[in-house]
């Protein structure tokens, strides 16, 4: 009741700062700017989401073969899809979580593809702080010292992983629900060490977080903004660790709004920010409708098929 009395909390939290930026930047001027918007550009957009989800489904897969080598990429993908369309539906984006639960009923343990999960989640966080130190380092040029300790704490991370002191605190968080992870520390242990496929996995990260950047960059041009590309990059991913604070449902509105603020001390209108957000905003959440309708129907029809084979 409580958890749900909070979600409640942060949705309407999502509507008033959105309904807040509206407001203030004027709706007109926003949606002048949206029509604006060709539909090659849309199209575009559509494809570099699609790309960039399908590497994520292949890194996934890069880990997740060192314990089941014979596991299908069609299966992968169409669970990292779901449980990503989930996750902009659900609070603090949590639908990463349900990909093991998912591969559980196909017969693959929970605490090793936890270990994947979480080891390539940890991998993009740790490269999107990078990222952000790039933007830290435009607003606060004069903080070089403060940018380069930053960057030495992020890169130690990775190192720090192989530490007993992270086991022991994954295993705090996890809970009473251990049992239900046996496998994951031994499972993270033996990624860890395969330095192959933790560069292959970097490098994958690095391009899914280019195609993110470059939708952003792409929106901008249609707008007539000519941005930095490297101060895009920075900014762009500063907002996305502040929309990961959960205020809000899947960070929606914060993101927004610190869009705004951070592209709008940059001299960039209010109103083009806020329309390249919405479009992106839109794009990703029809596009996270069709894949949960096509889960769905899929299911239905799994379920239609078996109700018929035992009778």
């Amino acid at each position: 009741m409580r958890n749900k009395f909070f979600n409640i909390i942060k949705l309407l939290l999502s509507a008033a700062l959105l309904a807040m930026l509206f407001y203030k930047i004027g709706p007109a001027s926003i949606i002048t700017a949206l029509f604006a918007t060709k539909l090659q550009t849309i199209l575009l957009i559509v494809l570099i989401y699609v790309l960039s989800l399908i590497l994520v489904a292949v890194n996934y897969t890069i880990f997740l073969t060192v314990d089941y080598p014979n596991i299908k990429f069609a299966k992968v993908l169409r669970y990292s899809l779901e449980t990503w369309a989930l996750g902009l539906f659900l609070p603090s984006k949590s639908g990463d979580l349900l990909f093991p639960f998912l591969l559980k009923k196909d017969g693959f343990e929970v605490g090793k593809t936890m270990a994947a999960v979480f080891l390539d989640r940890t991998i993009s966080l740790l490269v999107l702080c990078v990222f952000a130190l790039i933007g830290a380092l435009f607003l606060m040029p004069n903080k070089i010292w403060l940018i380069a300790t930053a960057i030495l704490l992020v890169l130690f991370l990775p190192i720090a992983s192989k530490s007993h002191i992270i086991h022991a605190l994954v295993k705090k968080l996890i809970g009473g629900r251990v049992k239900h992870f046996a496998g994951f520390s031994s499972a993270l242990q033996k990624l860890l060490a395969r330095k192959k496929r933790l560069f292959l996995n970097f490098l994958l990260t690095n391009l899914q977080w280019q195609a993110a950047f470059f939708m952003i960059y792409i929106l901008f041009l249609e707008r007539g903004v000519h941005i930095n590309y490297i101060l895009l990059i920075g900014l762009y991913a500063l907002i996305k660790l502040l929309a990961l604070v959960p205020i809000t449902l899947a960070g929606l509105g914060v993101k927004e709004f610190f869009a705004v603020v951070l592209f709008g001390s940059f001299a960039i209108a209010a109103e083009n920010t806020m329309a390249v957000f919405t479009i992106l905003l839109i794009t990703t959440y029809a596009f996270a409708a069709v894949v949960l309708l096509i889960s769905v129907f899929s299911w239905h029809n799994v379920a239609h098929s078996e109700q018929v084979q035992t009778r």
